[in-house]
Formats: C-alpha cells, sequence, structure tokens
C-alpha cells in the first residue's frame, strides 16, 4: 500500500452507500501494537518556524481565489479552507519556494528520514468538494484519511469538519507519520505558541486548533479489524486504490457514507 497519490492520475469520486444500519465501536487494528498516538516535537519552535514564514498568507489567499477561478473550488468553506492553512509548513525546508504552486511535490526530508509527497492543490480541492464534509455541520462528521502523507489534507479537512469530529489519520510509514504528528502539534497549539511581536496579529492563518483531534495510526489500511472499528461518514484514499479495494474500505462506512479516492477502473 504506497502512501503516494500519483499526480498524472486522473481522481475518481466513488461515492457508495450501505444500507444496512451499523453501530460504532473502536476504531481497531489486528497489529494494535504498531499504532500509536503520541505526538512528537520537533526541534525548531513554531514561533521560529512562523517568522521565517511572514507574508505567506497572501500567498494562501492567492492560491485559494485562483483555485475558484479554475472551478476547482465552489464553495466558501472549501476556499477558506485553503486560505487559512499554510501549505508550506508540509513541505521541506529546502522547497517552501515551490509550497504555493499548483503541483504535486515528491521530496526527501533529511530532517525527518523519509520521502514527502503531496498532490497539487487542484486535486486536494476537487476531493474535499467531492466529501461534502461541511454537509453535516458543526463538525459533527467522522472523518478517515487513509494514506495521509504529509497530512495538508487532513489540516484543510479539520478547518471544515470543526472541534467535535472524529478525526483519524491512517499512514504505512512510520517516520511520515511521526513528522506529520509534529507538523499538527506544531499547528493545533494556538495562541500561547505566538510570540510577543505578533501578538497584534488578529488573523487565523496557519491556526489549526482543530488537529488536535486529529490522531495519526501507523499501519496499512487492510490491518484494520473492519467488523469490530468504528464507522465512518466520510473516507480520503490519498493513494493509488483498485476498485477491489474500493468495495474492501466501503466496509468501514456508514450508511450514507461516502469514499472519495483515485481508484482505478
Amino acid at each position: 500500500w504506497s502512501p503516494l497519490f500519483p499526480c498524472l492520475w486522473w481522481l475518481s469520486v466513488c461515492l457508495l452507500r450501505r444500507q444496512s444500519q451499523q453501530g460504532e465501536s473502536k476504531m481497531a487494528s489486528s497489529s494494535s501494537s504498531s499504532l500509536t498516538e503520541e505526538r512528537e516535537e520537533e526541534g525548531a519552535s513554531w514561533t521560529q518556524r512562523r517568522r521565517g514564514r511572514r507574508g505567506n498568507e497572501a500567498k494562501a489567499e492567492a492560491l485559494s481565489e485562483a483555485l475558484k477561478k479554475r472551478g476547482s473550488i465552489s464553495s466558501e468553506e472549501v476556499a477558506k479552507a485553503f486560505a487559512r492553512v499554510d501549505r508550506s509548513a508540509f513541505v521541506p525546508w529546502s522547497l517552501e519556494h515551490c509550497a504555493w504552486d499548483d503541483a504535486p511535490l515528491r521530496a526527501w526530508d533529511e530532517e525527518a528520514d523519509c520521502v514527502v509527497h503531496l498532490s497539487a492543490p487542484s486535486i486536494y480541492a476537487t476531493a474535499l468538494e467531492a466529501l461534502d464534509l461541511g454537509q453535516k455541520g458543526e463538525g459533527a462528521a467522522s472523518f478517515l484519511n487513509i494514506g495521509s502523507g504529509a497530512g495538508y489534507l487532513s489540516a484543510l479537512a479539520a478547518t471544515i469538519l470543526g472541534p467535535r469530529s472524529v478525526h483519524h489519520c491512517v499512514e504505512i510509514s512510520a517516520p511520515l507519520a511521526a513528522r506529520c504528528r509534529a507538523t499538527f502539534a506544531e499547528l493545533s497549539r494556538g495562541d500561547e505558541a505566538w510570540s510577543e511581536s505578533d501578538e497584534s496579529d488578529e488573523s487565523s492563518f496557519a491556526r489549526v486548533p482543530e488537529l488536535r483531534h486529529a490522531t495519526v495510526h501507523v499501519a496499512s489500511c487492510f490491518e484494520l479489524a473492519l467488523e469490530t472499528s468504528m464507522k465512518f461518514d466520510r473516507i480520503y484514499v490519498g493513494a493509488g486504490a483498485r476498485a477491489s479495494d474500493a468495495r474492501f474500505l466501503s466496509k468501514l462506512l456508514k450508511p450514507g457514507g461516502v469514499i472519495v479516492g483515485p481508484f482505478e477502473r
């Protein structure tokens, strides 16, 4: 199971609705020893990182507007998500100059000791529109991100889902999952993380406290115990998958749930 989302594949949306009612229980894995919910800290402080990203708010807003003009974004909630989340927080330091291009990014991160991959923003925008995360209202939805990678899609989703949602990420690469947790911890710290010189800044840009409720698991989605796992309103598959995989993963959906991913036909 690869965490990569090939940039040349067309994104296809698979809407799978289940009619039978199924109760919810805790998310489980047949290899539970490999799962961890620890949040890990990075060496550089969040305030130091933010000082290096001044001006990114305007870049994020420009990206959001560009995606709207191209037709990738059609809803206000998705537009606000892209304007609020700092994409450069998810890319390696050496490639921050590429963070705002509407293009996929794949590079080795020496600090994290892993490959980091992000799909093009337009791909994520199309996926978020298809997921329709705001339909449940007030963060009542449960969301599963399979092949969550660097976590940019989950950060965007978190701003729409709100603080009352159930948000799980599954990533097979342990170093990449650790990097994702560190980024989530960095972005979710809130006001106490800003330096004194930023006290007058009332912008919510790059602050995503909703990520405190996102849990990153190290596992393969095929290790999940489908019969005992909780069921989700929305599932995003951030890696190439077969149509048969869609049928398998649909067992994790609630009745009327939606799964979105690059499923081969």
